[in-house]
């Protein structure tokens, strides 16, 4: 069973700024780097919009934002290291 609950909160604005050239292919987040046990979740890219996306893990309860702009260097798919209880 997939313990993240992702949730898309679309902004009432558009991207201001051009995408980063490094990530042309968007972006893979790491929450947090290194972790023993985390969660992994692939990313509706590129978004939609700018907004953010609520990734929350039901089983540590842990709920990271992540930004997007709706252009290339979108996050494409997000890690984040569990608070205990995650699998």
């Amino acid at each position: 069973m997939n313990q993240l609950k992702i949730d898309w909160s679309p902004a009432d604005h558009t991207a201001t700024w051009p995408a980063k050239p490094a990530y042309p292919n968007g972006e893979a987040i790491d929450e947090q780097p290194g972790a023993p046990r985390s969660c992994f979740a692939n990313l509706r890219y590129p978004a939609p919009c700018c907004g953010t996306w609520s990734v929350h893990c039901r089983a540590c309860r842990k709920t990271v934002i992540v930004t997007a702009a709706g252009l290339a260097d979108d996050p494409r798919s997000v890690r984040i290291g569990c608070l205990g209880g995650g699998r």
